[in-house]
């Protein structure tokens, strides 16, 4: 009898998901510092991709896209999401990070890529050296 308790046991606890679960924001992503100001002042845009718990920063160095890092997040109420000292608001879609405010925009992981992608050949074009 004690044998079958201990395998019930064992199989119950075995059946609990451990482990990272999904997360509300897993797929979703913004884009930011791609809007007409920040242009101008000569900043690359910058994506943060969301997924299983995470949230990866995406930047332009050089003459290709490079993940700067990637946090665990978590929620702070309904308005905000951080990680390592960053803040996103979910109302507004603005990012601040290193001391400074970004404006962001809903996207996707392909669209920042594609978007990146689209910089570097511009600043390409543009260089002589």
């Amino acid at each position: 009898m004690k044998s079958l308790i201990t395998a019930i046991s064992l199989t119950v606890f075995l059946a609990i998901p451990i482990g990272v679960q999904a997360s509300e924001l897993d797929g979703k992503a913004v884009l930011c510092g791609a809007d007409e100001k920040s242009i101008k002042q000569g900043k690359d845009p910058f994506g943060l991709i969301f997924d299983k718990g995470k949230v990866a920063k995406w930047v332009i160095e050089g003459s290709r896209k490079k993940q700067l890092y990637k946090w665990d997040y978590y929620l702070k109420g309904s308005r905000q999401v951080r990680w390592g000292g960053r803040t996103l608001t979910r109302d507004t879609l603005e990012y601040y990070g290193g001391n400074q405010w970004f404006s962001c925009s809903l996207s996707s992981k392909d669209e920042i890529f594609k978007r990146m992608d689209e910089r570097i050949a511009r600043a390409k074009n543009k260089n002589k050296f």
